[in-house]
């Protein structure tokens, strides 16, 4: 996937996730790990988990 689309998906991921947890934020790692995120990273502030995911 070129870059620009992928930073593209990752910001609009990434603001999809942040708003829908605004509400439910109890989902968090349900979410997270759903979407493949390691465990050992779901406790990590959502900008972080991104950004080790780049």
């Amino acid at each position: 996937m070129p870059k620009n689309l992928n930073e593209k998906l990752n910001i609009g991921v990434r603001s999809i996730l942040k708003e829908y947890l605004s509400k439910y934020p109890e989902d968090k790692n349900m979410l997270l790990t759903e979407i493949g995120v390691p465990p050992t990273i779901i406790e990590f502030d959502l900008e972080e988990i991104f950004d080790i995911t780049l």
